[in-house]
């Protein structure tokens, strides 16, 4: 994404796979990385699979060592996509950039694959988020759901 925007921030919560991310993005200066959680407000979180011995599938659990800070904190003067692989976690962390998507309206992209019973969300409760903020459907990747801004009704 560095190749496409001016700058790129990126979170990710897991010590070990943070570990790795701060490795890969040696070179890559326009890209800023947190080791955090993405929220509905500011606390803290620990992290687990839910696929034993399988990386990708972390998600986050109430309590634990690692911060949890919500997209609106970091008080964006420009923002042209949201993309949220997040496990389940999606409707949180778009409650928490209520404030940067009321007042840019970036796209948006969130990961579809109904994890939401992780975290006793109800299902497709981003999808419903999204469309209650005014945006639409414009695309569908596998799992990957892009949405755009039409305007509120």
């Amino acid at each position: 994404w560095a190749n496409h925007f001016e700058t790129v921030y990126t979170f990710e919560p897991d010590p070990v796979n943070y570990a790795c991310l701060v490795e890969n993005l040696k070179g890559y200066e326009k890209i800023t990385s947190y080791n955090a959680a993405l929220g509905a407000k500011e606390g803290s979180v620990g992290t687990q699979p839910h696929q034993p011995g399988h990386a990708g599938t972390m998600f986050v659990t109430e309590g634990g060592p690692m911060p949890m800070q919500t997209i609106d904190s970091l008080d964006l003067p420009e923002c042209s996509l949201i993309w949220l692989d997040i496990e389940g976690y999606e409707e949180n962390a778009l409650r928490g950039a209520w404030q940067t998507i009321e007042r840019l309206h970036p796209a948006v992209i969130i990961e579809e694959n109904g994890n939401e019973k992780l975290h006793d969300l109800p299902a497709n409760g981003a999808s419903i988020w999204l469309k209650e903020q005014g945006y639409a459907v414009e695309a569908k990747f596998g799992h990957d759901v892009l949405y755009t801004y039409v305007g509120k009704c």
